[in-house]
């Protein structure tokens, strides 16, 4: 009678309390169990802080003085006309390839990239980022409206989500 219950009880609710506490608590629960645990992390779990912002149109002599000593501590720049999010680059790509440093940055920009929400799980992320042919995500807190400079909270590029897989196999 026991088993039958209970496989009764399985056929109509999917779900057992143990994962309907999560849900509550706002966790991702995947459908499969076999689903590495990576890819249920949210975009915010994953991202590097690390980055700096500065304008498009500062010239490459104003971002060293700007940057300082922290160019080499970051791992990327997020570039900015106004307010809005144009591009980004890594910090010693301008330094190797300087030539002129009354050049605006915007030369050594990039704009292949893809926008995240902080609540995005890690699948949608990278599903996004693969069918844009993109290696890099510019996470933002911004869930309503057209995120802005401002709302850059951190950049998960193929470096992060490799650092994931492997933390994962290991793990």
């Amino acid at each position: 009678a026991v088993a039958i219950s209970v496989s009764i009880r399985r056929w109509l609710v999917e779900e057992d309390i143990y994962t309907i506490k999560l849900r509550h608590r706002g966790k991702h629960i995947p459908i499969n169990r076999h689903t590495n645990m990576y890819l249920i992390q949210s975009a915010g779990e994953l991202m590097t802080d690390v980055f700096k912002t500065l304008s498009a149109d500062s010239t490459v002599k104003e971002a060293v003085k700007k940057l300082g000593s922290g160019a080499e501590s970051a791992s990327h720049i997020v570039m900015s006309d106004g307010e809005r999010i144009v591009g980004y680059m890594r910090p010693n790509r301008m330094i190797h390839e300087l030539e002129d440093d009354q050049e605006t940055i915007r030369q050594f920009m990039r704009t292949d990239f893809v926008i995240a929400r902080e609540t995005d799980t890690m699948n949608d992320v990278i599903s996004r980022m693969n069918r844009r042919n993109v290696k890099l995500a510019l996470v933002v807190n911004n869930d309503t409206g057209i995120p802005r400079i401002d709302d850059v909270s951190g950049i998960i590029d193929v470096r992060e989500i490799a650092s994931a897989v492997v933390e994962n196999h290991y793990s």
